[in-house]
């Protein structure tokens, strides 16, 4: 996994590791953190749930639950104190809602239900370290669709991505147990 986490900074960090220094961090990232610390805490407990719900209502009723305690409030709050029903004004208004249904639909709906499948079936562990693989999405649609150049620091992070998951599926997915003969005094 370390390996896939060194390909993922040097996709972000554009081949420049000193860049990564000259971060700043803002409320912003608190919030991405304790996300990650709260998408931690349901990747672990997913496997339990979807042994008793299968993956496909699982994502369904996470998404919708989210959406309306979590993203509902907030959009009222924001109508409430004046905001525009799109943020986008000055966007093409048939764009922006097909991009949202996109990001709805794609990333949010598919990519938490073939996560969840992977966590119910191989466990979160195993299935987290797939999320190497979004920097490698993101590079793939900012070279296809922004134009962005293709650079040496995507084909190796790339290769040092896809070199660590090939190191994980060959590892044992079940950590050695401890044998004993007999009862430990």
């Amino acid at each position: 996994m370390a390996l896939a986490f060194a390909g993922t900074l040097l996709i972000i960090s554009k081949g420049q590791i000193a860049a990564l220094t000259e971060l700043h961090l803002s409320l912003g990232n608190l919030w991405s953190l304790l996300g990650a610390i709260s998408f931690a805490w349901f990747s672990i407990r997913a496997r339990d749930w979807t042994r008793t719900i299968e993956a496909l209502p699982l994502t369904v009723v996470t998404a919708w639950s989210g959406l309306i305690v979590v993203m509902l409030p907030v959009y009222v709050v924001w109508l409430a104190t004046g905001g525009p029903w799109l943020v986008w004004n000055d966007a093409d208004t048939g764009f922006a809602l097909a991009a949202t249904a996109y990001i709805g639909i794609g990333p949010t709906m598919l990519g938490n239900l073939f996560y969840l499948y992977g966590v119910a079936t191989n466990g979160a562990t195993r299935a987290a370290a797939f999320l190497y693989l979004s920097p490698l999405f993101s590079a793939t649609f900012s070279i296809g669709w922004l134009g962005e150049q293709l650079a040496w620091y995507h084909i190796v992070g790339i290769a040092t991505i896809f070199a660590g998951l090939a190191m994980l599926g060959k590892s044992d997915p079940k950590p050695n147990a401890i044998k004993t003969d007999g009862p430990i005094a």
